[in-house]
């Protein structure tokens, strides 16, 4: 082959891709055509925690509870304090020597959802507590008319009760 042949022949090539890329280009507009198609077809799913609770949530000292949880559209679930991570469904047992927050906190493509629960680690001398009673005196009235209201409650300091009435003592 001489150097005419040589240069003739790199020429043809190049020609020869240059007449293709505008069918390499459709293609690559069909496949990002798809792509975008498929994401609006297929959203990101949304962070949603449908439950997050302990059970029992109050506890005596040395005892345990179980964490139950439930978690749709999320690519990484912890919990805290003292967990980490967790699969998008389950249950734990935890053994609080206090009482304990715990904070679950699933990421997904469309965002963050945090859920809490509590296990209330009950004190020994603590009364547990119990609303015995809450009526009122007269139960009816009209307005411009006055009520008692009485209640029995133990094992709290202090009673708040709404609207308009405040804290009071148990």
């Amino acid at each position: 082959m001489d150097k005419d042949d040589s240069q003739k022949s790199i020429l043809d090539q190049i020609k020869s891709l240059w007449n293709s890329l505008p069918e390499f280009i459709k293609l690559l507009g069909t496949i990002l055509s798809i792509a975008i198609a498929l994401k609006a077809l297929f959203p990101a799913a949304v962070v949603e925690i449908s439950n997050f609770n302990a059970n029992p949530d109050i506890i005596e000292p040395g005892g345990s509870s179980i964490l139950n949880w439930d978690v749709s559209g999320a690519n990484n679930i912890t919990i805290e304090p003292g967990i980490g991570a967790v699969s998008s469904n389950g249950s734990l047992s935890v053994f609080p020597s206090e009482t304990t927050t715990y904070k679950m906190i699933a990421n997904g493509d469309k965002g963050e959802k945090i859920a809490l629960c509590t296990v209330t680690v009950q004190k020994e001398s603590q009364s547990p507590l119990l609303i015995s009673s809450f009526d009122a005196s007269p139960d009816s009235i009209k307005a411009g008319e006055s009520a008692t209201l009485n209640w029995h409650v133990t094992g709290a300091s202090n009673v708040n009760i709404e609207p308009d009435i405040g804290v009071s003592e148990p």
